[in-house]
């Protein structure tokens, strides 16, 4: 009788045990309770977070094929992919330095104009592209105003003007009047130009234009303008003035000279004095100094001359430059502008004047340049 007991007990106990899950596990009345946290690799979230949504069917009732009929548009696109080699999870790289490309590639690889590529953009925005109707037959010069130049120091300064189009920007310069030896270039098509120019010389007087070319290729150059930088200039310097700027018959005209030598060397120079005539396109060389300069030096000198009555009015100046003895480079110019008012004779009287040659020969000998005491070693008078 115990024994059948037992056995009874045993099968009740198989009987509860059996019906238990894994996940049905209680502990009741426990005396201290433990959390664990399960921390999932990065790797496995790596992979988990790349696995995309798929449909999964298990235990089916039945199972239904259907073949797919791809369309026309479909086959001739994937029909127009070139094969491709495609590696996925490969055991090894390897790697191959390519050779050079071939000359006809590399000449046409050459002729692929620069363009902006975006990748991953946020979103996509195009405008269909029309040509610019203002660019059909375009033949009109830009219109170049307003120009300046700021920010003068001892060896920069900025030039700066305006144009009615868009158009690229150029600068030509140089020390010498109308002789332009250097130019700085911006193709950058805008309508405010502004273009710096660096490695000037202290205290130098610039000469310079500006020239703008708009899109369809016309150009336009504006007048010459100048500045002068800041500081002490590092070569020889001249300057000329009149005492004013209109003159009659019989009145004497006071011209001041001025030369100077500011540098801490010996400067070799040739001075030339020029009467220029703009209006018959005539010039006369006063004179042709060669000159020695000694450091520090700086000197005014004040000619004075008596004009002629010379039948008719004209404008006229002078032109005074420092040249280097051994190269013949312009170091230092300067100009005096002035002009002659008819005074006894009417303007309408054209017999008995005096040709441009007759008026340069007749102002030059008044110009006493034998009395100025200038620090000279030869003198040479062309007329």
């Amino acid at each position: 009788m115990k024994i059948n007991i037992f056995i009874l007990f045993v099968a009740f106990l198989c009987l509860q045990t059996g019906a238990v899950s894994a996940s049905e596990i209680i502990v009741e009345d426990a005396d201290t309770i433990w959390n664990a946290t399960t921390a999932y690799s990065p790797d496995l979230t790596e992979v988990a977070s790349n696995v995309t949504t798929r449909i999964l069917a298990e235990y089916a009732n039945t199972i239904s094929r259907n073949d797919l009929t791809p369309s026309t548009d479909l086959i001739n696109l994937t029909g127009s992919v070139t094969p491709r080699i495609l590696t996925e999870y490969a055991n090894s790289i390897y790697r191959n330095d390519l050779t050079e490309p071939p000359t006809d590639l590399a000449n046409l690889a050459n002729e692929v104009p620069s363009k902006i590529i975006i990748e991953y953009a946020n979103s996509n925005y195009y405008e269909k592209l029309a040509f610019p109707k203002e660019l059909i037959n375009d033949t009109a010069p830009p219109e170049i105003t307003n120009v300046t130049a700021t920010n003068i120091t001892n060896n920069s300064a900025t030039i700066k003007w305006e144009t009615d189009e868009f158009t690229d920007s150029l600068v030509k310069y140089g020390t010498s009047s109308g002789a332009y030896t250097k130019e700085e270039f911006d193709e950058l098509f805008v309508k405010n130009h502004s273009v710096s120019l660096r490695n000037l010389s202290p205290g130098t007087k610039y000469y310079f234009v500006v020239n703008s070319t708009d899109r369809s290729g016309n150009s336009a150059e504006s007048s010459e303008h100048s500045f002068t930088t800041t500081g002490v200039p590092n070569h020889p310097t001249v300057s000329i003035s009149t005492d004013k700027h209109d003159y009659t018959a019989n009145e004497t005209m006071l011209v001041s000279l001025t030369l100077a030598n500011l540098a801490e060397e010996w400067q070799a120079v040739y001075f030339a004095w020029r009467l220029d005539l703009p209006e018959y396109g005539w010039q006369a060389w006063v004179a042709v100094l060669e000159l020695d300069l000694a450091p520090g030096y700086e000197e005014t000198f004040s000619v004075p001359f008596t004009l002629g009555d010379y039948g008719y009015g004209f404008n006229a100046s002078w032109f005074v430059a420092l040249y280097n003895a051994t190269t013949f480079e312009v170091v230092a110019e300067d100009t005096a502008e002035w002009r002659f008012v008819s005074g006894e004779r009417a303007e309408e009287e054209t017999e008995g004047e005096r040709t441009p040659e007759e008026i340069a020969e007749e102002i030059m000998k008044t110009v006493e340049i034998e009395r100025l005491e200038l620090p000279s070693q030869n003198t040479q008078r062309s007329r």
